[in-house]
């Protein structure tokens, strides 16, 4: 909480304090200033509530003081509280004090006076390496900060009257991005006109200065405004989480991947066999087409040879026995081959014999 002093500050947006992160790296802001980090959204309205709580001791300042530059811009907003109408015991501030700081006057082109109000935009980035003229390393310096300052006051007499003009200020919609040298911003602060029609501002004929001594310590308190994403980079806020896994989509997405795998190998296998009989049919074809060509080159010798060859091969098929014998003492079944029987020899009768 951005409290020093019995002076709390904050970023307030839709009516709720933006939540503040301090800074990893410990740097000290300009001039001495407490450094926080707070979320920024493009396209969200945002004021400073700025709160003075009991307990403050007014070391007898006629004034408090509060100032809010954004980013680089020269026309800051300021509000003051004269101590002499405030509730206090014995120098002592007895009851809160607070003071919203929520928007800018500005004329439009037609010269009318309207309330902007302070919104967070996105920050294009662009690879152009010429910057533009206006585009200065303090610009880039003092891009992604709101800077709130508050001080026990006096008023002094201005040598010359301040008169406002209400001129629009100048905002940085696109840097290169070589000219950022590493910094994480990817938002800037835009103004947006309203339809409220103000008064413009009184000329000022006195400005604030700091009290003398003690009293006149000076607070301040910056705001890094940056995006949730480079939050989590830089380490202010955690990473977000992964989900948890959901045990019944994991399920669904295993059966329809068996699904999907079975249905692959049974087209695969349907291939494979349509293959194999497109195999087959050609080897017949090609079987049958080399038969008819063997047998339309034969000639009538090689009809009587085969002929011939077919008898011999019968004959010898006659004259080979083959005897099963059964062995009385064993189950099994022994083949024995019985060697032919020899052919009994020819006898001639002569019959023209006399005797």
């Amino acid at each position: 909480m951005p409290q020093v002093d019995y002076i709390d500050v904050r970023i307030v947006a839709n009516g709720q304090p933006l939540q503040e992160y301090a800074d990893p790296t410990n740097e000290d802001g300009e001039d001495g200033a407490s450094v926080y980090f707070v979320e920024s959204v493009a396209g969200q309205r945002f004021g400073i509530h700025i709160k003075w709580l009991p307990g403050l001791k007014l070391h007898s300042a006629p004034y408090l003081y509060c100032k809010v530059q954004v980013d680089d811009s020269q026309i800051y907003q300021y509000m003051t509280q004269a101590c002499m109408n405030l509730n206090h015991r014995r120098g002592v501030l007895a009851e809160k004090l607070c003071q919203d700081i929520k928007s800018c006057k500005f004329k439009d082109d037609q010269g009318i006076w309207r309330s902007c109000y302070f919104t967070f935009g996105a920050l294009g980035i662009t690879e152009e390496n010429v910057p533009k003229d206006s585009l200065t390393s303090r610009r880039l310096g003092k891009l992604g900060r709101i800077q709130v300052t508050v001080f026990r006051a006096k008023q002094i007499l201005r040598a010359v009257p301040y008169t406002y003009d209400g001129k629009m200020v100048e905002v940085l919609d696109e840097v290169p991005e070589k000219m950022l040298k590493g910094r994480h911003i990817k938002n800037n602060v835009k103004y947006d006109p309203s339809n409220t029609i103000t008064t413009p501002p009184d000329v000022e004929y006195h400005s604030f200065v700091p009290m003398d001594g003690e009293a006149g310590k000076v607070t301040t308190i910056e705001f890094r405004y940056r995006n949730r994403e480079i939050l989590q980079h830089i380490g202010c806020i955690p990473r977000t989480p992964s989900p948890p896994p959901n045990h019944a989509l994991m399920l669904e997405r295993t059966e329809e991947m068996l699904r999907t795998e079975k249905e692959a190998k049974r087209k695969m296998n349907l291939e494979i066999l349509r293959l194999r009989r497109e195999l087959e049919q050609q080897k017949m074809r090609s079987s049958e087409s080399n038969t008819t060509l063997i047998y339309d080159d034969l000639t009538e010798d090689d009809d009587e040879a085969i002929a011939l060859t077919d008898r011999s091969e019968s004959e010898t098929e006659e004259t080979v026995g083959v005897k099963r014998k059964r062995d009385d003492d064993d189950d099994d079944d022994d083949l024995q081959v019985m060697a032919p029987s020899p052919k009994k020899p020819s006898v001639l009768v002569d019959l023209t014999s006399s005797d």
